[in-house]
Formats: C-alpha cells, sequence, structure tokens
C-alpha cells in the first residue's frame, strides 16, 4: 500500500517508545531599534512552532522501524504531525473524560486576532492557560496554538472569548473543530536525520529536531 502524507501520529509518533518530544514557539523576529533606545521588532515570518523528538532506549527492531518511517520522508519533502508531550490534553481533564464526546467548535474571531468563541464545550468545562489545540481550516491547513487565559464554559457550554497564542494565521475562519486531545502540529524534518546512538548493547535512542509547517497537503 503506497505512504499518504503528511504521516499521522498514530502512523509515526505513537507507533514508538517516546521519551520525549516538546515544542517550543519561536516568534523569528528581527530586532532593531532609534536612536532615543527604543526596540522595533520586525517580524520575518509567522510564528512556528519546532521542536526535538527524543525517544527513550529501543531495541533494534524498532529503532529501524522508526528509522525507515524518517527516511520515507525524504529530509524536509513531506510532512508529518507531532504533538507536545507534556501537552496531550487540558489540565483540567488529564484523560479526556469530561469532554467525553463533545464536539466543540470555534465559532467567532475576535477583532485582535489573537482569540476567539468556542461552542459545544460541555457544561462548566475548564480551559486553562497554557492549554494547547490545534484546528484545520482551508481544508488542510493546520493552527497549532495554546490557550492565553483560564475561562469556564457557561450553562449552553459555551465561552464568548478566550485569548490564544500565536496570532491567529491569515485566512483563519470560525466555523471549525477544535481539537483538544493530542492536538498536534504539522511538521517537517529540520536538518540531517542524525544517526542513532547507541544507549547499551543492541538498544539505541533516536532523536531528530521538527519545524511547523503551514503549507496545504
Amino acid at each position: 500500500m503506497a505512504i499518504t502524507f503528511p504521516l499521522s501520529i498514530s502512523e509515526l509518533v505513537d507507533l514508538f517508545p517516546v521519551g520525549e518530544h516538546p515544542l517550543v514557539l519561536q516568534n523569528n523576529q528581527n530586532i532593531t531599534g532609534l536612536a532615543s533606545g527604543e526596540p522595533i521588532a520586525v517580524n520575518r515570518m509567522a510564528e512556528l512552532w519546532t521542536g526535538q523528538f527524543t525517544s527513550i532506549s529501543m531495541s533494534m527492531d524498532d529503532t529501524q522501524a522508526l528509522m525507515a518511517a524518517l527516511r520515507s520522508l525524504v529530509g524536509s519533502t513531506h510532512p508529518f504531525y507531532i504533538y507536545d508531550s507534556d501537552f496531550c490534553s487540558p489540565k483540567a481533564d488529564l484523560d479526556g473524560s469530561l469532554l467525553g464526546a463533545s464536539t466543540p467548535q470555534i465559532s467567532t474571531l475576535g477583532v485582535d486576532n489573537k482569540s476567539f468563541a468556542i461552542t459545544g464545550l460541555p457544561v462548566g468545562y475548564v480551559l486553562s492557560a497554557g492549554d494547547r489545540f490545534h484546528a484545520t481550516y482551508s481544508t488542510s491547513r493546520r493552527f497549532y496554538g495554546e490557550f492565553s487565559e483560564t475561562v469556564t464554559a457557561n450553562g449552553l457550554g459555551q465561552i464568548a472569548s478566550i485569548g490564544v497564542s500565536p496570532h491567529l494565521h491569515p485566512g483563519f475562519l470560525g466555523g471549525v473543530s477544535l481539537t483538544l486531545i493530542k492536538p498536534a502540529i504539522k511538521a517537517k524534518l529540520l536538518g540531517a536525520l542524525p544517526l542513532p546512538k547507541k544507549f547499551s548493547g543492541n538498544r539505541r535512542i533516536v532523536s531528530f529536531a521538527f519545524q511547523q509547517t503551514l503549507a496545504k497537503d
């Protein structure tokens, strides 16, 4: 069967024993300034999430399978999905049981381009500052962000406004589904794929760097 891209989290990240894969938001700014001493930030490109995947020690069979999957990406040619191992669900709902089968949606966007309203949450559901989420728009573009404040859903399962970071991407519209469990970025490998490191005996550790892509599939 032909491989299709982006590779899903079940086709890559969740197949292998993982130590950690944290995500860090890069603001991609140049800093200049005025003679008066006032700094000025100039955005070179959109803010992007980057990260470093590091496995726990793996058997040779798992190591070879993971490396084969990574080589199928052909360097930075093909994308894959990956989530932050420390932010798999909201802090107030670590196992996702409170969210259950609810299907939250982003309804309207704030005029500041850094907030939106949410519908479809369980009554009293809490979204905390630092919780992560993703939303797919324009068919296959993926926005990944974090909430900047703590807000509780009202008696209708709605949140009138909640701040987010980074800024919403150009073309992002309301009326899209909001994913709170294992939210993931669409990413590409960053730099050369390093060889697995020997841990002990026949066990190896695999690590690689990656960066978010905002491109369509």
